[in-house]
């Protein structure tokens, strides 16, 4: 029996000495865990801040260059629709060419931002209006600036350009309010 109660007393000391351990153990790698977790969790968490930042200056900057390529826009549609009220080309708001300079600028300088389509629909305005600024440059020179009846001969192809121009708007118009529209509702 005291053979038994021996091993008994040794079987239960080793126990008690590896629960010992076993919850030292545990509890160490438990908090080595925690503070790896929480290092891992903090470096997850600046990204994301980050990553929100940026995002939150994206979507600032490109939801501000819409409004204003739509002033620009509309604002030469509407120089274009008033000139062809004129009876000269002389008589043509000076706007005219410094806005389709500044649509130009703005254009390229967002170029990466603006979506593909709204891009080319842009582009294709800010030629129309380059090529109604080559003939005004046409109907303004010395032999033609006063000449009523050259006028009248490029009057059907500035109507033709002012009406692609209208058309284009529209369609810039409406891919804009989509693109605001779907960022507003949580969309990209």
């Amino acid at each position: 029996m005291p053979f038994l109660k021996e091993v008994a007393v040794t079987v239960f000391s080793s126990s008690v000495v590896l629960g010992i351990f076993v919850f030292i153990i545990k509890k160490i790698l438990a908090d080595s865990v925690k503070l790896e977790f929480s290092k891992w969790h903090k470096q997850m968490e600046h990204r994301l801040e980050r990553a929100f930042k940026y995002d939150d200056q994206y979507l600032e900057t490109e939801m501000g260059i819409y409004p204003e390529l739509l002033e620009i826009t509309n604002l030469l549609k509407n120089l274009v629709q008033a000139a062809l009220k004129e009876e000269l080309a002389y008589k043509w708001n000076g706007d005219l060419r410094p806005l389709t300079a500044l649509l130009t600028e703005k254009v390229l300088k967002h170029r990466l931002i603006i979506p593909e389509d709204l891009f080319r629909a842009l582009h294709l305005f800010k030629q129309l209006c380059q090529d109604f600024l080559l003939e005004y440059d046409l109907l303004t020179r010395d032999e033609y600036e006063f000449d009523r009846e050259f006028y009248q001969t490029r009057l059907p192809y500035l109507q033709e350009l002012a009406m692609k121009i209208n058309n284009t708007f529209i369609v810039i118009e409406k891919q804009m309010r989509q693109k605001i529209k779907l960022v507003r509702e949580g969309g990209v």
